[in-house]
């Protein structure tokens, strides 16, 4: 791969500042940046020109250009091995890349973070455009979206979010929105501030619903569409998955979730198990979307990342990337006994695991493995 010229657009004084990895709290992190046992991905340092130009190679090799890049290899990578969901959205995984469509555009690319580090590449699949974007903080992700869509829209390109103006809606369409609402598997909190409404996940910012009609709201987060049906009501719809109504919950209903940010770690734990007695069919959902959760926490704030991790461990008991995760965590957190702990009962689950393939199971019986090793060895 050729060397950008990157370094030397930038002064040294410049460069020095942009080596250094910002925390959540907006304070240098002591030493600059943290050093990894694992080169991949933690480990792997590079500049936006440089994953640019690895990019836009993978890109052309696909379009059989010249390129240092095999096409068989290109083309291996951007095909869908794996795919996110039941809708038929084009949405999944490739060899290293994840595989998505923005509004009916084809592309691929990866996002990433470690502590006070966050990037993201979205690149065409075959139109040769692209953008990426790092941030030395870990507030990336809270500006990614806006930027990306700005530089859709500066350049025309296909898959730019259509154009919506920012309308008032009357204080009689505002009254009665406040709530939880069950948009995805973990509930998200609707709540009016300074004029504005505001949505919410347990341990995350809140992202605004901006109204571009009457009763039309759009989440200025990931696009969703949420049409005001009824106080307390919205019918939504989002990429990939079919309209939908979704009403307010009561409080009893509300996601453990936020007892554990309130720091109720019994009650949580209590109120998750009572919830999927009602509802077993949305446990697997709901366990991956809370160890989503968990991972995006992890960088920035690995004591949440752990607290989170952990109620999915007693909830889950027997499932063993629960407990896999919160190793993970653990290690995150600097807290060896804890994480071997973990990694100790994942390996004492993972044979009567049912939600892992036969076939696999040996791969998660040598990860865990691997990271016991590294976790006991003489320092």
């Amino acid at each position: 791969m050729r060397h950008s010229s990157f370094e030397q657009t930038l002064s040294p004084e410049r460069l020095r500042h942009a080596a250094v990895g910002y925390g959540s709290d907006g304070q240098p992190i002591a030493g600059k940046r943290h050093r990894y046992p694992e080169m991949a991905a933690a480990g792997l340092w590079t500049t936006p020109s440089d994953l640019a130009l690895f990019f836009i190679e993978i890109a052309r090799a696909r379009a059989g250009q010249s390129s240092p890049a095999l096409q068989e290899i290109a083309i291996q990578m951007t095909s869908k091995v794996i795919g996110t969901s039941d809708a038929d959205d084009g949405d999944g995984v490739g060899l290293g890349v994840f595989l998505f469509q923005r509004h009916g555009a084809e592309f691929f690319g990866h996002a990433g973070a470690d502590e006070g580090f966050q990037a993201n590449a979205v690149v065409s699949l075959d139109g040769g455009r692209g953008i990426v974007l790092m941030a030395n903080s870990n507030n990336g992700f809270r500006i990614f979206p806006e930027i990306e869509r700005a530089v859709f829209a500066a350049y025309g390109w296909p898959g730019a979010e259509p154009v919506r103006a920012r309308v008032a809606l009357a204080p009689a369409r505002l009254d009665g929105l406040s709530g939880q609402y069950r948009f995805g598997a973990i509930d998200t909190d609707v709540a009016m501030q300074d004029g504005k409404i505001l949505a919410r996940l347990p341990f995350e910012p809140a992202v605004e619903l901006v109204p571009i009609a009457a009763d039309r709201l759009i989440h200025s987060g990931n696009g969703s569409e949420l049409r005001i049906v009824a106080p307390g009501a919205f019918e939504l719809t989002r990429r990939g998955a079919p309209t939908r109504t979704v009403s307010r919950a009561s409080e009893a209903e509300r996601h453990p979730l936020f007892a554990l940010e309130d720091g109720r770690f019994d009650e949580a734990a209590a109120a998750w198990r009572k919830r999927l007695q009602a509802a077993p069919e949305a446990a697997a959902e709901e366990e991956r979307e809370a160890n989503r959760l968990g991972y995006r926490l992890i960088a920035g704030d690995p004591v949440k990342a752990v607290e989170v991790m952990r109620l999915i461990a007693t909830v889950f008991p027997e499932s063993t990337n629960a407990h896999h995760s919160l190793g993970e965590a653990y290690v995150r957190q600097g807290n060896t006994e804890g994480a071997i702990a973990s990694y100790e009962r994942a390996l004492a689950v993972v044979d009567a695991d049912r939600q892992i393939p036969d076939a696999e199971k040996g791969q998660w019986r040598d990860h865990a493995s691997a990271q016991l090793a590294k976790l006991r060895a003489p320092r």
